[in-house]
């Protein structure tokens, strides 16, 4: 069924295959936006307890509220290159997702289409995975901050999709 030629040619699956990256990239910086939003809001707080209601919360908000909402604290520190790198994967994302798939009027040949779709996704895929390193950095600096220490995630992280891919609990 999939990968059907009567779906789409090769060159068009491989292209499908790089927008579902690419976007598993950008997921990953909504992810990190999001775990450190729900920091940043429990900070000075007793209320810890409340992480997965906040982060549940978050978690309807777009990546450019998400975005917002972390430069509205005044007590993490994002880097002028993190800031413009995010700012920048903030709209080759939703260039992506909001239009990536319209029809073009481009006199270009559909290989040279298919062509130019990959690269495009390929260069966003790139500075979504570029963006990642140091806003873990900051996150887990702000979870440190909370008294969660990074091997503590790893475990919650770990036990959470093994929940989610049908292994039950594992404790």
């Amino acid at each position: 069924m999939f990968n059907d030629p009567e779906w789409a040619s090769k060159e068009e699956w491989d292209v499908y295959a790089w927008f579902g990256f690419a976007l598993s990239e950008a997921q990953t910086i909504e992810m990190l936006l999001q775990v450190l939003v729900t920091d940043l809001s429990l900070r000075g707080t007793d209320k810890h307890h409340d992480w997965p209601t906040l982060y549940d919360g978050f978690g309807k908000l777009r990546l450019r509220d998400l975005f917002k909402e972390v430069k509205s604290h005044k007590n993490v520190q994002l880097s002028e290159t993190l800031l413009l790198n995010l700012t920048e994967a903030r709209k080759v994302r939703n260039r992506i997702v909001h239009g990536f798939f319209r029809p073009s009027d481009s006199p270009l040949s559909e290989a040279m289409r298919l062509t130019d779709a990959i690269r495009e996704l390929q260069m966003a895929a790139s500075l979504f995975r570029n963006c990642v390193p140091e806003l873990e950095r900051v996150v887990y600096e702000a979870l440190d901050q909370l008294g969660v220490t990074r091997a503590e995630v790893e475990a919650k992280i770990s036990k959470r999709s093994a929940e989610m891919n049908g292994q039950g609990s594992v404790d």
